[in-house]
This record gives C-alpha cells, structure tokens and sequence, in this order.
C-alpha cells in the first residue's frame, strides 16, 4: 500500500500517548483537549466538534476502531498501533486553524457586530444604522408585546362539556 501523509493535531497526538490511554469516548477526549487549550478562548461546542471530526478521521486511516458495542452517545474508541502505511506529519494549533478556515468569528466580536455603529455619507450628514434582532419566537420585530398574537394563552374551554 502507498505509503499517505497523514496530517495530525500535535496534541490530540500527545494526549492518545498518554500511558494507559488505550481506550476512550468523544467526551473523554474533548475534555483532556479542551484543558490543553490554556490561554485560549473557545466554545466547547466547537471542541467537540473538531475532536469528533479527528475521531472519524483516525478510524478512517484505521488508528482507532469503534468498540463492538455501538451508542449514540458515550462510543468508546480502542487505540490501535499507527498503520505501517501512514506518515504522521504534526501540526500546532490544530484546532485554532481549524477555527479560522471555518470562518468562526472570534469571541466578543458578535457583540460588535449588532452595536449601532455610525455611518458617513458622501454629504457629510451622520446616519445611525439600527439593527433589529429578531425574537427568539422566530417572528420579527414586534414593537407592543401586549397584542403580540405568539403569546401563548390558555385555551377557551367548551361550554358544552365535550373535550
């Protein structure tokens, strides 16, 4: 077999070499990764996202295998010895650049991007850009919440005594 390159995450590497470290789950891992992430400002959703797209890719290279017995949640992986056939090649800050690629914004930035910010035009007259966020309801920019018709009320009961 051709021998394929196989570009890895230095840590996640440190961690599967870690001595009794035969055996683990997808949150096992998440939680060693994410406490290898000091100094660093991250959505733990976003870890367990990353380290579960490294799990599928070491089972795919044949590294890892699934235990015998399949669960939704909690699968337990086995270490297996790294296959002749790949060239491990480890990479730094694997999950930050992983963050970058995707597009993620930085945290604290959501927030800028909501504020009003003031706006120049070309004859020099001030504009206020007002952003309205949508209700979580889904339904948009209601301006009196009493009349608001998704307000949730109790149903009429039927003078007739049928359900």
């Amino acid at each position: 077999m051709k021998s394929a390159s196989f570009i890895f995450d230095r840590r996640l590497y440190e961690l599967l070499q870690e001595p009794g470290r035969t055996s683990f789950t997808t949150r096992e891992l998440r939680d060693a990764y994410a406490a290898r992430l000091s100094g660093t400002q991250f959505r733990i959703a976003d870890v367990r996202r990353y380290v579960y797209e490294q799990i599928r890719r070491l089972v795919r290279a044949g590294w890892v295998s699934p235990d015998e017995d399949r669960r939704v949640r909690g699968q337990v992986y086995h270490l297996q010895p790294i296959p002749t056939h790949l060239q491990l090649e480890l990479i730094d800050n694997g999950f930050e650049n992983s963050l970058m690629a995707a597009g993620v914004p930085e945290a604290g930035t959501a927030v800028r991007d909501v504020e009003a910010l003031p706006l120049k035009s070309s004859a020099n007259t001030d504009l206020q850009l007002e952003v309205r966020i949508p209700r979580p309801s889904g339904h948009l920019f209601h301006e009196h919440p009493a009349t608001d018709s998704t307000v949730i009320r109790p149903p009429i009961p039927r003078s007739s005594g049928h359900p």
